[in-house]
């Protein structure tokens, strides 16, 4: 069973289902993209950023959706990529070496359900370079729309519940964390 918080940043001005993040949506995902003037009305400190969701941020900006498909090729690398890492490192074991680069477990789980995921992407700047956090979370339900006008911020469920940051500056993935479990 999961055990799960959810935290919402509260909005006032709305009607609970109204959405006012765009979707983007293709046979392989369906997201949304964060706009900056949300965030910026929403969270005016960006600093303030790294309390909710764990990730440092100088200033946002809005991720276009060629962005979003870049940064969904990038994550699949990504998985593929640590899957590698994984198998390696279960290969070093068996042969009793220490793994040089360490492997995390939930990796092949995450790469198995990537298809169930609901995505939020939210444009953030670090270190004067723009990145797209890549917020991902159990696709709701059609009637739950609030993940379309809130970021879902969850503690604890696992693998279910998991971010990433890529760089559309050299087409990379880093700062991946997933939640731990209750």
């Amino acid at each position: 069973m999961l055990s799960c918080v959810a935290q919402r940043i509260p909005t006032t001005s709305l009607a609970p289902d109204e959405p006012v993040f765009p979707i983007v949506e293709t046979t392989e995902y369906t997201g949304v993209i964060v706009p900056e003037d949300y965030l910026g009305r929403k969270i005016p400190d960006p600093r303030r950023i790294e309390r909710i969701i764990g990730i440092p941020a100088e200033g946002y900006w809005t991720p276009t959706p060629r962005d979003i498909e870049r940064a969904e090729a990038c994550i699949i690398r990504f998985l593929k990529d640590s899957q590698v890492v994984q198998s390696a490192n279960e290969g070093a074991v068996e042969a009793g070496v220490r793994p040089s680069v360490p492997a995390n477990p939930e990796i092949p789980k995450i790469a198995a359900h990537l298809h169930a995921y609901g995505r939020q992407y939210v444009g953030l700047i670090q270190s004067g370079d723009r990145r797209v956090l890549c917020n991902l979370f159990p696709k709701p339900l059609a009637e739950d729309k609030s993940w379309r006008s809130h970021i879902v911020v969850v503690d604890d469920g696992g693998f279910w519940y998991w971010r990433i940051v890529y760089d559309p500056r050299d087409d990379t993935c880093n700062q991946f964390s997933s939640n731990g479990y209750a």
